[in-house]
């Protein structure tokens, strides 16, 4: 492991021993991981997205460091994507790098992270979709497989993922897949309360 990522972890890790996080609804150690980030990112060019994209992903690495705590690990994380998915100037190819690393990384301890690998499923498949890749977009999102989280999904959250798998397949022109997403949005939608994501789905 690199002295850098090594260097980062130790950060990490003092920022969460001075954080009080005996609340956990707080929202402190979330606040600790944004003020974080924003420092590494403060004063880097905007438009340096070459040596932002390599400092996030060394940010992933430090934080999935032993000397972490998981808590801090997953803060971290969280603001990563975020960050990510947020700034619309980042190109495509430098945001997918960002987050199939930490796809990557997190394989063997994807159950702490669900939450967090979902929403950077989501906002891959977003890009490819944008790109026209929509057979990909759809895979991008089956591969969140929602039936075997250990992590409670609401249905809401549920509902909008099949409701994309149903028009990216459809924009691929696979309507035996689309049509199988189609049945699963059906298992949940009995439950959703807004009439337009309703008559999307119809």
């Amino acid at each position: 492991m690199s002295s850098e990522v090594e260097q980062l972890a130790d950060e990490i890790a003092t920022v969460f021993r001075s954080t009080d996080v005996s609340d956990s609804s707080s929202g402190n150690l979330e606040r600790a991981a944004q003020s974080f980030i924003n420092s590494k990112l403060q004063g880097m060019a905007e438009a340096d997205y070459e040596h932002k994209q390599q400092l996030l992903i060394t940010t992933v690495d430090a934080s999935l460091n032993s000397q972490v705590a998981t808590a801090m690990s997953t803060a971290i994380a969280a603001e990563i994507v975020a960050t990510v998915s947020e700034d619309e100037a980042m190109g495509v190819e430098h945001r997918k790098k960002i987050l199939r690393h930490f796809l990557n990384r997190v394989q063997q301890r994807s159950m702490v992270y669900e939450e967090i690998i979902i929403t950077a499923r989501r906002v891959i498949a977003k890009d490819l979709a944008s790109e026209g890749r929509w057979e990909e977009a759809a895979q991008e999102l089956r591969e969140i497989r929602l039936d075997q989280l250990h992590m409670q999904v609401n249905n809401n959250t549920k509902f909008d993922v099949y409701l994309d798998i149903i028009k990216y397949y459809a924009m691929a022109g696979n309507q035996d897949q689309a049509v199988l997403a189609l049945n699963r949005a059906a298992s949940v939608v009995q439950t959703i309360l807004d009439v337009r994501r309703i008559i999307e789905y119809r």
